[in-house]
C-alpha cells in the first residue's frame, strides 16, 4: 500500500521564534490532510541552523 509524506523544507535562522509560522502551517497541513482520509504524514526540515535536516525528516516519514 503506497502512502505519501510531505515534508516542509525551509532556510532556517538563528533566531527560534523563525519556525513558529511553519510549525502553525504544518499542523493545519496534518489536520487537513487527515480530514481527507489521509494519515496526516507532514513533517518540517531545515536547510540549515535548525533541526531537523532534510534527510532526517525524510528518515522520520519513512520510518
Amino acid at each position: 500500500m503506497a502512502t505519501h509524506g510531505l515534508v516542509l523544507f525551509g532556510h532556517g535562522a538563528r533566531d527560534v521564534r523563525w519556525r513558529e509560522p511553519f510549525e502553525r502551517l504544518a499542523a493545519k497541513l496534518r489536520a487537513a490532510r487527515a480530514s481527507a482520509g489521509g494519515d496526516g504524514r507532514v513533517r518540517l526540515a531545515f536547510l540549515e541552523l535548525m533541526q531537523p535536516d532534510l534527510p532526517t525528516a525524510i528518515g522520520e516519514l519513512v520510518a
